[in-house]
């Protein structure tokens, strides 16, 4: 899927989020959007494009829908354990 094409789904998100969400689980697309644009994300060219981008991913994130959770993207896990400063880094010896 190209930029373009993800940029098209990312405005749209930022404007309409549940819409979005409800028509592409409706086609049972929900995941394989996600998965390309998590997996193209950061090959986007242009600062608008990243900010876009960003900007669609924080909405859907902060729009708490159930659904997201049954999608699984490629990657590490990421957990969210609080700040983590540079004496709790080197406590936990990740200098």
């Amino acid at each position: 899927m190209s930029q373009s094409l993800l940029l098209i789904f990312a405005r749209l998100i930022s404007s309409d989020c549940e819409t979005v969400v409800n028509f592409l689980d409706s086609k049972e697309a929900l995941a394989f959007v996600l998965n390309c644009w998590t997996e193209n994300h950061a090959d986007f060219y242009g600062a608008y494009a990243h900010k876009v981008s960003s900007n669609a991913i924080t909405t859907l994130l902060l729009s708490g829908d159930e659904r997201l959770h049954a999608v699984m993207v490629k990657g590490p896990e990421i957990r969210n354990e609080g700040e983590m400063t540079s004496s709790w880094l080197a406590v936990a010896g990740n200098d």
